[in-house]
């Protein structure tokens, strides 16, 4: 077939608004380029962004600049109408790069979920752990893609369409394009059903820990001695600190399942297409249409990524934001002695009941005019063996010295409500 002659006669037909589409995909492409290489630079040159927790998702903002790259060659291509030079060795690599982002999203949540298991003191302590999952996940997607024949088999240009990935309508070619659609839905879909897990897990958690805490502070064996030398403000910067680690989380887990969300939004539209048409026989255009949105998609990992860096960067922010939520029983003082219990600075309240109403038998005040009392009668309470051992009990004196103050707690998304071994 005479390339050149096909992509002449195309051009000269090739509707305006075709051209605006183009154009408008080279903008998106190009700013997406940007961003990801922003992001790339600014994780690697601030330290507070030099984690291990961040290693995956600065590798996702390589791969889809590269694959952002590779779209707006496309485009340029598209625009002119011309044939892709190389078009089998461009669309081998551009097709292993996109295995390599959907299998780096399941890389990602595994990560995840390693960092939240491991102490906080020992997590900045893995980076060859984090270089040797890059290096297998490079092995495994190139491993992978020499199974029966390298995928793609037999890239074809397609004027009409702009792609140089599979070739449409061919038998052969429809089975590997088939068997690299399933290999990316299950990387997808394990990548979507583990987030679900985490999300439920760490939520659940995080509220049976706060509630587990407000509990814990109505206890008398949590009421600190005297004798005990315990600093209000640590105790409570650790509950409010394992408390932001669960909210910063719950957030990341939010941004990064709508990374995966979007991979299926802006690729799988262009899948079923090719599992429905076997034959190629649709429209061109509308596979025109869905392929230019296939190449969009790297454009917003960097708006997620920049969500990441800012809640890493805002975590004082984030603390003041939610702490009035937190342990609504909860109020610091950075000095024990300024506490109102200790300085009789609440008033007191005339209920109507008062201490010696549950001391005496007989006592005549505004609540009981006619000489009644709360309690029952001596001659009562003899006959009652029940209710003595319950006023009995209740003659316990108690007194509170010292503010209430809840005991440090590991609060971690994985085990809320652990008490730590000092």
């Amino acid at each position: 077939m005479d390339w050149n002659n096909t992509t002449q006669h195309y051009s000269n037909h090739q509707p305006d608004h075709n051209k605006a589409v183009t154009y408008i995909m080279l903008g998106i492409t190009a700013l997406g380029c940007l961003g990801n290489t922003v992001a790339i630079v600014m994780i690697l040159s601030f330290k507070k962004f030099r984690r291990s927790s961040i290693a995956f998702i600065c590798h996702q903002c390589f791969l889809d600049l590269i694959r952002g790259l590779y779209g707006f060659l496309y485009g340029i291509y598209l625009l002119n109408m011309t044939a892709i030079p190389a078009c089998s060795a461009v669309g081998v690599t551009y097709v292993l790069f996109v295995t390599l982002a959907a299998y780096n999203l399941l890389a990602i949540v595994v990560n995840e979920e390693c960092e939240m298991q491991r102490p906080s003191a020992n997590r900045d302590k893995n980076h060859f752990c984090v270089v040797f999952g890059i290096i297998v996940l490079w092995f495994t997607c190139i491993l992978i893609h020499m199974g029966v024949a390298f995928l793609p088999k037999e890239p074809e240009y397609i004027p009409e369409v702009g792609s140089c990935i599979f070739s449409y309508g061919t038998p052969s070619n429809l089975v590997l394009h088939i068997l690299w659609i399933i290999l990316i839905s299950m990387a997808i879909f394990l990548t979507l059903l583990h987030f679900l897990s985490m999300f439920c897990r760490i939520k659940y958690k995080a509220k049976s820990l706060k509630w587990a805490l407000i509990h814990r502070s109505l206890l008398r064996d949590v009421f600190s001695k005297q004798d005990m030398d315990v600093d209000p403000k640590s105790v409570q910067k650790s509950c409010h600190s394992n408390n932001l680690c669960s909210h910063l989380y719950l957030r990341r887990i939010k941004i990064l399942s709508s990374m995966a969300v979007t991979f299926v939004l802006f690729w799988y539209p262009l899948f079923l297409l090719t599992i429905i048409d076997h034959n190629f026989t649709y429209p061109k255009p509308l596979y025109k249409a869905l392929t230019i949105l296939s190449w969009c998609h790297p454009a917003t990992t960097s708006i997620f990524v920049f969500f990441i860096l800012h809640d890493m960067s805002n975590k004082d922010g984030l603390l003041r934001r939610i702490y009035s939520d937190v342990y609504p029983m909860m109020q610091f003082y950075g000095n024990p002695t300024h506490h109102p219990i200790i300085n009789s600075e609440w008033d007191t309240v005339n209920t109507g009941i008062l201490n010696n109403h549950f001391s005496s038998a007989e006592t005549s005040n505004d609540l009981d005019p006619e000489g009644q009392t709360l309690l029952p009668k001596e001659s009562e309470v003899a006959n009652n063996e029940e209710t003595r051992s319950i006023v009995l009990t209740n003659e316990a004196p108690c007194t509170i010295q010292t503010p209430i103050i809840i005991e440090q707690w590991d609060c971690s998304p994985t085990s809320p409500g652990k008490q730590r071994k000092n």
